[in-house]
């Protein structure tokens, strides 16, 4: 799996060019998201030439992407509609990145970026079965590693495989045969569930062991943009603490634990719920340890704009700051350093929504 990181297909000779963020016509429209366009014509747009590696578009879809499959109707006219929603908060374009790089890369665009205003919400939506099948494609070569991501990912390509062998078209009334209702039924079944009933680990996918070192550190980017937490905490001893949080949920334990191994930074620690399923955290908190996550999302970037993106260049900033005073200042002087509470005030200050993302050459997503 070399080289999985780095785009595979040029784009096509027609494919668009310039921003990929996007301006809706107002958020929703009777009770229904407005598609936007994408991408609009932005040619001195800084962002233009943004490229997520395939790594990273797995990364973003593995932490804050659904892979589903939805049961309607009964008996024989009983269906299954694959689904793939990859949405976050509206100050963050990564799910614009993730569908323009894909639409790069084959030369095609799949799904639809939608923005709700009104709930401010942005994502990337992809419905029909031609497209689920491409998309289950594209992660077969650049594939999920969480073991929750790759179950739902194993039966959301077997479901649009089968909805999609030989009935491109299959009409709403077109009645499924026993043996493949049976199949996607068991499939449903398979996907794990948010509603609280996962308490286990599942195993790792043994996927994670045969990727390079280029390919982990693409999708531990998104990832990391997705879910993960840079601090600057300033409490008792440990004033100005770096620290880094990647949370999952307990079906996902065994790629924290194979993140912390393979890296060999970091610690694991319980999460204290009191609704859902159980929760970890990989924890890396010592400053030999955040120096070396630091190297890697600097070797893979965060994707351009997003929250996460933001707070890491302050982050990785303080690293530098926290080394030089603990090597020139006398002892105590971590708690008092102007520099590092100026970056724990920027860091706080990027966490706080400030409305939809802009590019800086035009309004912004909404419009």
């Amino acid at each position: 799996m070399t080289d999985r990181d780095e785009p595979s297909m040029p784009a096509s000779p027609g494919a668009p060019t310039g921003c990929p963020t996007t301006r809706s016509t107002g958020g929703t429209r009777a009770g229904r998201d407005v598609p936007v366009p994408f991408p609009p014509h932005h040619p001195r747009c800084r962002f233009g030439s943004v490229l997520l590696a395939p790594g990273t578009i797995a990364g973003l879809l593995d932490g804050d992407g659904s892979l589903s499959l939805f049961g309607r109707g009964e008996g024989e006219r009983r269906r299954y509609v694959p689904k793939v929603a990859y949405s976050v908060r509206d100050d963050d374009p990564s799910p614009a990145w993730a569908a323009w790089s894909l639409a790069q890369l084959r030369g095609a665009p799949l799904g639809q970026v939608r923005h709700y205003a009104a709930q401010r919400r942005f994502g990337w939506w992809v419905g029909s079965v031609p497209d689920i099948v491409a998309l289950m494609g594209f992660l077969t070569r650049a594939p999920l590693l969480s073991p929750r991501g790759w179950r739902q990912f194993t039966a959301v390509r077997e479901a649009a495989l089968l909805l999609a062998d030989g009935r491109p078209r299959r009409s709403g009334t077109e009645p499924l045969h026993p043996a493949e209702i049976e199949r996607l039924q068991e499939l449903h079944a398979s996907i794990p569930r948010a509603d609280g009933s996962i308490v286990v680990p599942l195993p790792l996918p043994a996927v994670f062991y045969a990727v390079d070192d280029r390919y982990l550190g693409a999708y531990l980017a998104g990832l990391v943009a997705a879910e993960g937490c840079f601090e600057l905490r300033s409490s008792g001893t440990h004033h100005y603490r770096l620290l880094f949080r990647l949370t999952q949920r307990i079906d996902n334990l065994a790629l924290l634990e194979a993140l912390r191994d393979r890296l060999g930074i970091g610690h694991l620690v319980d999460v204290a719920v009191t609704k859902g399923s159980p929760a970890a955290q990989w924890v890396v908190d010592d400053l030999r340890g955040v120096e070396r996550l630091s190297e890697i999302l600097r070797s893979h970037p965060l994707p351009p704009g997003s929250p996460k993106e933001r707070v890491f260049d302050p982050w990785t900033e303080a690293i530098a700051v926290r080394r030089h005073v603990r090597l020139t200042r006398p002892r105590g002087a971590l708690r008092t350093d102007p520099d590092l509470g100026r970056l724990a005030a920027e860091i706080r200050a990027v966490r706080q929504y400030g409305g939809p993302w802009t590019c800086g050459e035009r309004d912004r997503i909404d419009g």
